[in-house]
């Protein structure tokens, strides 16, 4: 079996800046970041060091205000809204910290919504859904509501 060479994930001086009370803050300032197949990054740094904002370009829920971001050397810049959101949705999973599941929803519905948005199948949805509950070692909170689970 090959290993995909190449970068996955590639900013070039990406600098996001914003105004604040008055203020301009570049939350990221000139990162170059190249994140090939298979690798496991970790992005730490003091609060307020733009650790969320990264995570939000990289996951494209946030745009560059200059420089460059490429996925699988298509630069996002250049997409549609509509590519965007499948990009997301094929390529991006986030945890968040505050974990935003619909509160209707039991635990194994959450699961599913990305892949029914993605035009899944029910049948093949329960059988994904209920085997990543079972590979993160959740699946007695299948039938909970988010209310219902711990936040930890």
């Amino acid at each position: 079996m090959s290993v995909p060479t190449g970068s996955v994930l590639k900013l070039r001086s990406a600098t996001k800046a914003f105004r604040t009370a008055g203020t301009q803050v570049r939350a990221l300032d000139s990162i170059s970041l190249d994140i090939g197949p298979g690798e496991f990054v970790s992005i730490m740094g003091r609060s307020g060091s733009g650790k969320s904002t990264l995570l939000n370009v990289i996951g494209c829920l946030d745009e560059l205000t200059d420089g460059q971001y490429l996925v699988h050397g298509t630069e996002v810049r250049d997409l549609s809204m509509r590519q965007i959101t499948s990009l997301r949705n094929r390529s991006f999973g986030f945890v968040f910290q505050a974990y935003h599941l619909v509160s209707t929803a039991t635990a194994i519905e959450n699961v599913e919504l990305p892949m029914k948005y993605a035009g899944i199948r029910q049948r093949e949805r329960r059988k994904r859904a209920t085997e990543l509950l079972e590979r993160f070692g959740i699946t007695e909170c299948a039938t909970r509501l988010p209310t219902e689970m711990s936040g930890g």
